[in-house]
């Protein structure tokens, strides 16, 4: 067993944490690597791929962590600096700025567990999710849908919506274009829906 000596902060100019590993030679030497908050954060999206995430969600994470990673001077961040820079998201939409808040909550729990730097959205209360009003089709409607089907393809990619309740709007939000024949396993009947 090594033990590792508690995390000594850095002067107050550079980054407060440093990550303490024994190297190759000794386990029982220590080296030490100052983390900056661009590290962490292509640690955290090394991570991502080594746990298998879906590339969307990944470069997901990527686009709306990086442009909040690269505001900051050292990690971890205060919770007022999540805050700043959610609110300054001015031209988002709320379900937006929530994803922003899930991909910094993502990173900054990552390098909690990681690292063993304080995590700052631990001291922070989530956004409200917007209540959602769910549209559905009535039966009339969806009759109506059926009988303009031009095709049985066309029938056929109807009735899977409808009977799955699949998505379909946004691109973001667009599932059944993402559906092979391969998501499809016949014992028991499943139909894998992927996820963007």
């Amino acid at each position: 067993n090594v033990t590792y000596p508690a995390v000594e902060p850095e002067p107050a100019s550079a980054t407060p944490y440093r990550v303490l590993a024994p190297t190759s030679n000794s386990p029982q030497a220590l080296s030490a690597e100052v983390l900056t908050p661009r590290s962490i954060l292509e640690a955290f999206l090394d991570d991502c791929q080594f746990r298998g995430l879906a590339e969307t969600t990944i470069a997901g994470y990527a686009k709306r962590t990086r442009p909040f990673v690269a505001t900051l001077e050292a990690w971890p961040p205060e919770p007022a600096e999540i805050q700043r820079f959610i609110l300054g998201l001015e031209r988002a939409s709320r379900r937006t700025r929530i994803n922003y808040w899930q991909s910094i909550k993502s990173l900054t729990g990552f390098a909690a567990r990681t690292f063993g730097t304080n995590d700052p959205t631990q001291r922070l209360r989530s956004p409200q999710r917007p209540k959602q009003t769910l549209h559905v089709l009535s039966d009339a409607q969806a009759s109506a849908m059926f009988t303009a089907a031009r095709s049985w393809r066309e029938r056929t990619i109807l009735l899977l919506v409808l009977g799955a309740g699949l998505r379909v709007g946004a691109d973001e939000d667009e599932e059944p274009a993402g559906l092979q024949a391969r998501d499809l396993e016949a014992q028991p009947l499943v139909l894998l829906v992927p996820r963007k």
